[in-house]
């Protein structure tokens, strides 16, 4: 007659099986996350470091200064710093197989009722040039722009009449491959240009999913943890157990009255193959200590190394989710 308290006896295999099943959705998970954050891996930047209206001064309203270059008079002049940055994590080439940046370089264009009237280098750690085509547009063009290298630039413009906002840049055409340019504003950090896809929801809806991907990413965080950190420790026990206390334990389940056998939830046999099924109560009378844990996980060396795998996906899928989530 089977014993209804009784333990499943059968073999390791299934929770094994549903452990590998677990493993490679996580596998699958990490893979689509590393995809999608790979995919705005190739990437520049425009940044605006200043502005300043020249010929209407912020410090005393009212006062307009007038202008002329070349003799002739300028209604309207401002001057516009701008760092051009390769943000990404690939070098950006416009010739040769690897070619990923269309038409030599990048187009920018100001508003069109700007003309820029001169483009002043005033430092880069690469070869380039910016040239204007002496009506609103600029084009920066290389051969080789690796990551991190940066140039700066100081860009004058003119308008017939006085503009009442700042004449900041835009991209005019996609010239990189599979990737993009964005230009951001430092004066203010106003982002114009490509954002990511929880910025152009409503309000207060990107909040409240950055609010619940950042608690999403801290539960996988100190799961990841937990497994990473208690598998070792738990083995340990259990090693440690076996190692000292397994032969006791066995002659203790020897040595015990029939009538005390019948009591236990499993076969005497399939005890000492697992220790963890007997009770706190049925342990009186063993002169060792009990079993570690009462649901052992990480008992054997595949068991700690899939842990251990299974915890750092975890954690990596976790930072993965965060740039996702959160960058900017």
């Amino acid at each position: 007659m089977v014993n209804p308290n009784q333990p499943n006896a059968s073999n390791p295999w299934p929770r094994r099986i549903g452990l590998l099943i677990a493993s490679a959705a996580s596998v699958a998970t990490v893979a689509t996350l590393w995809l999608q954050v790979r995919t705005r891996s190739v990437e520049a930047q425009i940044q605006i470091l200043g502005t300043a209206q020249l010929t209407n001064p912020p410090e005393l309203p009212g006062l307009l200064i007038a202008v002329t270059h070349n003799g002739r008079v300028i209604t309207d002049l401002w001057k516009v710093r701008l760092r051009f940055v390769n943000t990404g994590d690939l070098t950006l080439l416009t010739e040769g197989p690897k070619q990923n940046v269309l038409k030599g370089g990048l187009d920018v264009v100001f508003p069109t009722s700007t003309r820029v009237l001169e483009v002043t280098l005033e430092s880069s750690s690469f070869p380039q040039e910016l040239t204007s085509d002496h009506a609103s547009q600029l084009h920066l063009a290389f051969s080789q722009w690796r990551v991190g290298e940066a140039a700066d630039y100081t860009v004058w413009l003119t308008a017939p009449s006085r503009l009442s906002a700042v004449p900041a840049p835009k991209i005019s055409t996609r010239n990189i491959v599979d990737g993009e340019v964005r230009v951001i504003d430092l004066t203010s950090r106003i982002l114009t240009g490509p954002t990511p896809f929880l910025d152009s929801l409503p309000r207060p809806l990107p909040f409240v999913g950055r609010l619940l991907g950042g608690i999403l990413c801290g539960l996988i965080i100190i799961v990841g943890l937990y497994v990473v950190i208690g598998a070792p420790l738990e083995f340990a026990k259990i090693r440690y157990w076996h190692s000292k206390w397994y032969g006791e334990f066995q002659k203790w389940l020897d040595q015990l009255p029939k009538t005390r056998l019948d009591r236990m939830p499993a076969p005497a046999a399939l005890l000492k193959g697992n220790p963890s099924w007997l009770p706190d109560a049925e342990w009186e009378g063993f002169k060792g200590p009990k079993f570690p844990t009462r649901s052992p996980a990480f008992e054997s060396w595949s068991e700690l190394i899939l842990g251990l795998v299974l915890g750092g996906m975890a954690l990596f899928a976790s930072a993965a989710l965060m740039a996702l989530i959160f960058k900017a």
